[in-house]
């Protein structure tokens, strides 16, 4: 295809996002931690592990550096 073909495909898709984005029926992965239930709701994991990790990350951040965060998990 010749560069010009390729650009207005592009062109179309890109538009075809933002009017899905504005009718609100775009709907891409969700976060680690959440998940999407019934009548696309997106809730907290009912996972008691996967919470557990998040909140540790979250309380890790709130003090230390990332480097030091980042050696705290990998240990």
């Amino acid at each position: 295809m010749s560069e010009m073909e390729l650009s207005l495909l592009r062109q179309r898709s890109v538009e075809a996002l933002k009017l899905k984005a504005a009718r609100g029926d775009l709907h891409t992965t969700v976060a680690i931690g959440y998940v999407r239930s019934e009548g696309d709701r997106i809730e907290l994991d009912a996972d008691l592990r996967i919470r557990e990790a998040i909140a540790a990350v979250f309380t890790r951040f709130a003090l230390p550096p990332v480097r030091q965060v980042l050696l705290w998990f990998r240990q």
